[in-house]
């Protein structure tokens, strides 16, 4: 029996539960000590029952959420990134969700746990890897009816189904690692069966191609990016692979003495550079379990530029 896409988020959302009670527990006492209980049930503000008739806590995945929320600053904001707190904001959102019954789509649902899987690996929580496999199993099956590029003339043209509708990511279940490869659209022609990075990169020199600026893109991946990594790395001139690097490493110690570590880390061929605006730049190369939600957001926000990226088939 296929589980549907709503049972599928109250699973995972049982599993965001279980994981971050014992971190937000004990978050809680190492900043309040004795008194940790009463100040979550401040932080709560009686907007979630949270103790059990014996008066000790009993946390559901909301109220967990809440306390993340309404203590972010005191609590979480020096021991987590920046990019958390709009995961709690969105999860919260789609805890509401779940619990008024709304539908979720095969994109919501995949939206929706990699949320939590990445909230719950920032907060070391072995449950991370359960929502990814959740995450990665068998979706329910949708038909989607494909519109004609060209329309009979006098017939209104079909609606084309949204990326998110049609996104199905393939799966390596016992690890829970995404092996997805993509097919990738632009005007300069169609690429298939590409690995996560090269997908990515193509898609970002696409869209940099079309007019956007690179600055709009980073902006935009460094929000997506979970390891801390500079996401695009920039040097003056209209450089090749070599000069690049060379220029890179001349302005940062770091890479001064690595720069092959620095060439693995970043697209940094001639061909993976993206030379605009009198400037030369290269995307990281290390995005593991970012890279469709990355795609995603590019594509969401730059719908008009002729890219587009779907997972290929098995």
């Amino acid at each position: 029996m296929v589980t549907s896409n709503h049972e599928r988020v109250g699973k995972a959302l049982e599993l965001l539960r279980d994981g971050l009670r014992p971190y937000i527990e004990r978050s809680f006492q190492d900043k309040y000590g004795a008194t940790w209980r009463s100040e979550a049930g401040i932080a709560l503000r009686s907007d979630q029952p949270w103790q059990d008739s014996d008066g000790e806590p009993n946390f559901d995945a909301a109220a967990l959420l809440i306390l993340m929320s309404n203590r972010w600053n005191e609590v979480f904001a020096s021991v987590l990134g920046y990019s958390e707190p709009s995961y709690v904001s969105e999860l919260r959102t789609v805890r509401n969700r779940w619990a008024h019954q709304e539908t979720f789509t095969t994109g919501d649902t995949q939206r929706a746990l990699y949320k939590m899987a990445r909230l719950l690996s920032a907060a070391s929580a072995p449950e991370a890897q359960e929502v990814m496999r959740l995450r990665n199993e068998e979706q329910p099956q949708r038909e989607v009816t494909k519109a004609s590029a060209a329309p009979v003339e006098g017939q209104p043209k079909t609606r084309l189904p949204s990326r998110r509708e049609v996104v199905t990511p393939q799966r390596n279940v016992a690890s829970g690692r995404d092996l997805t490869k993509f097919t990738v659209t632009t005007p300069q022609g169609v690429r298939e069966r590409l690995g996560k990075g090269r997908a990515i990169l193509i898609v970002v020199r696409s869209l940099c191609a079309a007019g956007v600026p690179v600055e709009d893109i980073q902006k935009i991946l460094q929000t997506e990016h979970r390891y801390g990594y500079v996401v695009v790395r920039s040097a003056p001139g209209n450089l090749d692979g070599a000069t690049f690097v060379a220029a890179v490493a001349a302005k940062s110690q770091g890479w001064a003495s690595n720069q092959s570590k620095f060439r693995r880390r970043y697209f940094c061929a001639d061909g993976d550079l993206v030379r605009t605006g009198g400037h030369t730049y290269a995307l990281t190369s290390q995005w593991g379990l970012d890279t469709q939600p990355a795609i995603e957001a590019l594509l969401r926000k730059f719908p008009d530029r002729g890219v587009s990226c779907t997972p290929a088939g098995d």
